[in-house]
């Protein structure tokens, strides 16, 4: 029984720090999706790129690759973005946003087509700021810029002005001369309007000799991202399970109790007026039985409430979320497991959740 008792209580400790370390995966997972949010919205699409990877890590909702696929367009990373949007469509068929992204996705691989030919007759320059956003024009001060940093630009062989503008930075300019087939690099840091004088850095030109490929494509409009949704936890399976799981461990303790009680009373009985000791052995043998079972009733009860318990302390009414995509279209990416489990030593219940 001792044994029994210290084997329930390790399950129930293990499940507490099990519990405890998704909930602060959760957690985390939540603060990078709305840093990615803030920076997405101010244009900073490298920058959103890597907290929604790292919001995708910690909790695995495939949603998110709508997201990272929205940061590769406007990156132009064409290649990367056509990947990850017909990711979220093999998870998400029949997504309200399963339309626009199929068209996003025939204009990406028939641009990724067209500029492998120019590669071959236009040279290429990469511009790269500190911070990110800035807008880069060509052979002009004004007009319609030719990109955002960080971005690749194509451009006819020869040499020519770049100028890069961002709202609170001062205004710089640079000549760059690139030749049929080559690729440079720029890379600079912006100085604010606001700072005292400071040197200028000047921009560092690095020749490629073997430059990546980098498709370019007229940016398509912003497409919009819903924030998530909660559920409250009263609607999950795994309530009812885990109620359900305590209720059967309690009348299971009780039926199997009052069964060893009615064995031992009856043993007591037999053995006052000297009945023969095969029939007092089976009666004592059926009452431990009985007794047996009543007592791993009473552990699968504990640890399925100490489960449920856990479970809705630590996700709360946020337990499930559906984000990127309207809640009727998403379905949840966290799962819980519940189950009874037999060692040779004790029986007990395993819960496993999954964000």
């Amino acid at each position: 029984m001792l044994k029994r008792l210290i084997s329930s209580i390790i399950t129930i400790t293990l499940l507490s720090f099990s519990f405890s370390a998704m909930g602060a995966n959760i957690k985390k997972a939540k603060e990078f999706y709305d840093k990615a949010e803030k920076a997405y919205d101010k244009s900073e699409f490298s920058k959103a790129l890597k907290l929604y990877e790292k919001a995708f890590d910690l909790s695995q909702k495939y949603e998110m690759y709508f997201n990272i696929a929205q940061c590769h367009r406007y990156l132009k990373n064409y290649d990367k973005a056509v990947f990850f949007y017909k990711r979220f469509l093999a998870k998400f068929p029949s997504s309200v946003y399963k339309e626009e992204v199929v068209k996003q996705i025939a204009a990406m691989e028939k641009a990724l087509d067209e500029q492998k030919a120019k590669e071959k007759v236009m040279g290429r320059i990469s511009v790269i700021t500190n911070p990110e956003g800035a807008e880069i024009l060509v052979d002009t001060f004004s007009g319609k810029p030719e990109g955002v940093s960080p971005v690749v630009l194509y451009v006819t062989p020869g040499t020519h002005l770049l100028v890069i503008k961002k709202e609170g930075s001062k205004t710089q300019t640079t000549k760059v001369t690139v030749d049929k087939g080559e690729m440079k690099f720029l890379e600079l840091t912006l100085v604010s309007t606001s700072t005292a004088v400071v040197p200028k850095k000047d921009p560092v030109v690095i020749p490629e000799k073997d430059p990546k490929k980098d498709p370019t494509l007229i940016t398509p409009k912003k497409d919009p991202v819903t924030a998530p949704v909660a559920t409250p936890f009263y609607k999950k399976w795994w309530f009812y399970t885990g109620v359900g799981a305590t209720v059967l461990g309690l009348g299971a303790m009780g039926y199997f109790g009052k069964t060893a009680l009615d064995k031992q009373s009856e043993y007591d009985d037999k053995n006052v007026t000297g009945a023969n000791q095969n029939t007092l052995k089976t009666l004592k043998s059926d009452g431990e039985d009985a007794a047996l079972y009543s007592d791993i009733g009473l552990g699968v009860a504990v640890i399925a409430a100490a489960a449920t318990v856990l479970a809705i302390f630590l996700t709360g009414d946020s337990s499930s979320s559906d984000a990127g995509t309207p809640a009727a279209d998403v379905p949840s990416a966290k799962t819980f497991t519940f189950f009874p489990m037999c060692t040779g030593t004790f029986c007990g219940v395993n819960a496993m959740f999954r964000f």
